[in-house]
């Protein structure tokens, strides 16, 4: 029996129980992916002070997360309900090249951010000469266009897409010089520059930690949001690495001879790299926490539940043990206690 014969097989023999359970986790991985790099789109164009050069790339990196969910929600759902692909041959064409197409592109944005913050780290003067706004919109736009453009041949050549069973989208037909080649470049190339970079900014961050910003020719906020980035790619790393084994193997072994749950969980932590990216903003970066609580209402919250800081609750105690603020300022033989 064919492999995919047999994960279509596995896919259309699955008990109900599987059948929600795979539906509902892959819904929540894809509409937190959706929703959360709208709301990162939406903040970024509302707020003036998060319109800067390199959250350029960040909103690059957000639209080709969103273009690369927005398709899997109604798709991926309905082949987990039906057990089965239920959409016509356009559709899986479609598929297959728009989402190849936007990974690629999410993988450039990613290079050229890691790009920029090590021109920003490490080489402060030439970045200023080679990021200028005008500059890193065409770069933004050519990795965009080489990205939607670069399939061309292989479509032209008569090759086609077809439906994976196990990984429930449609991929390239099993024909594989030309996307083994296609992968090697742009995953080899982009992971040189993304290897390249975020190594030489943990360097420059650390030797800026060592020094606490002594002989450094950069500020705080300049090494905070490299370390966003340092994580970001640790987020990327530890997502697409499941694909790259799996992907690894197959090519080894001639074939998809992985079980079909291997496969869903290849598709589930691709999905899942598009979603941690919001996440990260929200916890590292102050301007993009405070957007999102603007946006979300959640500082109106905070304003009618307001949060006591370190100064109300001493107060707090002080007018407990009966010493009064304004006498312990001015009677010194009250003093407040002193803080080591």
């Amino acid at each position: 029996m064919d492999n995919l014969e047999r994960l279509d097989r596995d896919l259309k023999s699955r008990d109900t129980y599987l059948i929600v359970i795979e539906t509902v986790v892959m819904l929540l991985v894809t509409i937190v992916a959706f929703l959360g790099n709208i709301l990162t789109l939406v903040v970024v164009l509302r707020s003036p002070r998060l319109r800067t050069i390199p959250n350029k790339f960040i909103v690059s990196l957000a639209l080709s997360d969103i273009l690369m969910v927005t398709p899997a929600i109604p798709l991926n759902a309905s082949v987990l309900v039906k057990s089965e692909w239920s959409f016509d041959h356009a559709m899986c064409q479609f598929q297959g090249y728009f989402g190849s197409a936007v990974a690629f592109a999410s993988t450039e944005s990613l290079a050229l951010m890691s790009l920029n913050r090590f021109y920003r780290i490490v080489k402060p003067n030439d970045c200023r000469r080679l990021f200028t706004a005008r500059r890193t919109s065409a770069m933004i736009m050519a990795a965009w266009l080489i990205a939607l453009l670069v399939q061309l041949p292989y479509v032209a050549a008569g090759h086609t897409y077809s439906f994976h069973p196990g990984k429930i989208f449609c991929n390239q037909d099993g024909k594989e010089p030309f996307f083994i080649t296609l992968i090697s470049i742009f995953g080899g190339v982009s992971m040189s520059v993304l290897s390249y970079c975020s190594f030489r900014i943990f360097r420059a961050v650390r030797a800026h930690k060592k020094s606490n910003g002594v002989h450094t020719r950069v500020n705080v906020e300049e090494i905070k949001v490299s370390r966003i980035l340092l994580v970001m790619v640790l987020g990327s790393i530890l997502c697409f690495s499941p694909v790259i084994v799996i992907e690894a193997i197959d090519f080894v072994q001639n074939g998809s001879n992985q079980p079909r749950q291997v496969y869903l969980f290849y598709s589930i932590s691709a999905t899942m790299s598009s979603s941690v990216n919001p996440v990260i903003y929200g916890a590292m970066n102050r301007n993009f926490r405070q957007e999102y609580k603007r946006l979300l209402c959640l500082d109106r919250v905070e304003r009618i539940i307001p949060v006591k800081t370190a100064g109300q609750a001493r107060a707090v105690t002080l007018n407990q043990l009966g010493i009064s603020l304004e006498r312990t300022s001015q009677d010194p033989e009250v003093r407040a206690p002193v803080e080591n």
